[in-house]
């Protein structure tokens, strides 16, 4: 019984161990999460791609150390100016292509096609 015993003592160290390491690891993209960092997905990337090299591990928490903090306001009214901005970048765009149609619908009804037989309408 104590041999039993021993060994699930030993799986559950080991898979508190296991956790912690995982923890430890993407820790500098927690760190940018909780700075409520535009950059978080960029440092969960660097972590996925070359955090086991430890160069990449230590480049991506110092970046997000390196993180100014955002206040839930701050990053509130930057969401609502980069929406309001888009909007009106969506709706000039939706402008110029309705402008561009007028006016190739324009050209085309007036155009004329110079073939080597002749002019055709």
């Amino acid at each position: 019984m104590t041999g039993h015993t021993a060994i699930a003592g030993a799986d559950f160290v080991a898979l508190l161990l296991f956790l912690l390491l995982v923890f430890v690891y993407w820790s500098p993209y927690l760190i940018a999460m909780h700075r409520k960092s535009d950059k978080s997905t960029r440092i969960a990337i660097t972590l996925f791609f070359v955090g086991l090299t430890g160069v990449g591990w230590v480049i991506a928490l110092i970046w997000a150390l390196r993180l100014p903090k955002h206040s839930s306001d701050e990053v509130l009214r930057s969401h609502d100016a980069e929406t309001k901005l888009g909007k009106e970048t969506r709706t000039a765009m939706t402008q110029e292509v309705k402008c561009g149609k007028d006016s190739e619908s324009r050209t085309s009804a007036g155009s004329q096609i110079l073939t080597p037989s002749g002019l055709h309408d």
